[in-house]
């Protein structure tokens, strides 16, 4: 996959959610008194090279992508919260991409393949809910800080970026469960008629849509709209 870090912006964080009422009342004007410091827009902005230089080969190296966040680095309390939410979203990233092989490494054997497609869908809603977690504590700090308009885009997300990536993480946990159900059905633990397969195929078809609906959003990616000492 070339573009499952294309909701990755300048500052490597993911587009993901926060409540909506918080991300229309912090997307006005900047504070005119707002600034990055010297080192945090020298940071972030070579974190956003390494990520597009590692981006632009053929296959994604993971671990170069790693490496883009430890350069981040943690010597502001907004550097530190942008790592750690950098961290967390190539994990998700990379459970999305690796998705589609662990399934076919499931085997066909049930009810190991439930119990493995299940492991799967939990671990990936994990990691979503994780990336969720930490890009909302950037979203706080950056307005805290006072950024707002176009330079909070960058460091954030849209709004609407940030919806959809709502929906994707929701749409992990609906996975998750409804193969819960499925694995307690193929170990007996539950009757077949606690399996609705018309919803299961709607609950993946609304996945689907999610993930290439965050993958393929697009946000102000130019860090020089953050006014800076």
């Amino acid at each position: 996959m070339r573009r499952e870090l294309l909701c990755v912006v300048a500052t490597v964080i993911v587009c993901l959610n926060v409540a909506a009422g918080m991300a229309a009342a912090a997307s006005g004007s900047p504070s005119p008194h707002v600034r990055l410091t010297t080192v945090e827009y020298a940071r972030l902005s070579r974190a956003q090279n390494a990520l597009k230089r590692t981006l632009a080969a053929k296959t994604t190296d993971w671990s170069r992508a790693r490496q883009a966040c430890v350069t981040v680095t943690t010597a502001t309390p907004l550097l530190a919260s942008q790592q750690n939410a950098c961290f967390q979203t190539v994990a998700f990233l990379r459970a999305l991409a690796d998705f589609p092989a662990n399934l076919v490494g499931c085997g066909q054997t049930m009810p190991h393949k439930a119990v493995c497609i299940l492991g799967l869908y939990r671990a990936l809603a994990r990691t979503a809910t994780a990336a969720y977690r930490t890009s909302l504590t950037v979203y706080q700090g950056s307005v805290a800080r006072g950024f707002g308009g176009e330079c909070l885009a960058v460091l954030a997300g849209t709004k609407q970026m940030l919806h959809q990536s709502q929906q994707l993480a929701a749409a992990t946990g609906t996975l998750a469960r409804d193969m819960a159900t499925t694995e307690a059905v193929a170990e007996g633990k539950l009757p077949a008629s606690a399996v609705h397969r018309s919803q299961d195929v709607d609950d993946a078809a609304a996945f689907q849509r999610d993930v290439v609906l965050v993958l393929y959003s697009t946000a102000p990616d130019n860090l020089a709209v953050c006014p800076r000492a």
